[in-house]
């Protein structure tokens, strides 16, 4: 099992769909021996669980930063701390929460990186917005500039919707 790990995030709520339409995108064009991909809806202390044996944690989240919505924002280590401290999750017990207890116990990766992609202020009952799905090339190219294997540039395009 690969040493690496992407979890993407999220909720079947307007642009907080991103992480389950993330994974979805993300499936044909990641190297399954290069990273582990799964995605979590609202995973709470679940979370925790999942980064057994994780070196390289990749989140991948809809996030609130007051950035333009599509915008992908990359965070490391302990910016991912601080990031998270200062936004509300959607997701009860939240990521955040998640991530403070693992590190408590020890269990945090090597390394950790949120792709946080901005949402929208949508209607939770909406379908995830343009702007959010418009950000895919980003994400891959993060993605790639990351390591992850898989992620050719032809084939990431490819994978991009019409």
């Amino acid at each position: 099992m690969p040493g690496t790990k992407i979890i993407c995030i999220g909720s079947p709520f307007g642009d907080d769909q991103f992480g389950a339409w993330a994974y979805e995108q993300l499936r044909p064009v990641i190297d399954p021996s290069a990273a582990q991909l799964l995605y979590l809806d609202r995973p709470g202390t679940r979370l925790i669980a999942e980064l057994d044996g994780v070196d390289d944690l990749i989140l991948i989240d809809a996030v609130k930063s007051g950035a333009a919505i599509g915008s992908v924002l990359r965070l490391e280590g302990a910016e991912v701390f601080r990031h998270l401290a200062r936004h509300t999750s959607t997701h009860g017990f939240g990521v955040a929460d998640a991530l403070q207890l693992a590190q408590q116990l020890g269990q945090l990766p090597q390394s950790m990186v949120l792709l946080g992609v901005e949402a929208g202020e949508g209607d939770a009952h909406a379908p995830l917005s343009s702007q959010m799905k418009e950000s895919l090339p980003s994400l891959l190219d993060a993605l790639h500039a990351f390591g992850v294997r898989g992620l050719a540039p032809a084939l990431a395009r490819a994978a991009m919707p019409a």
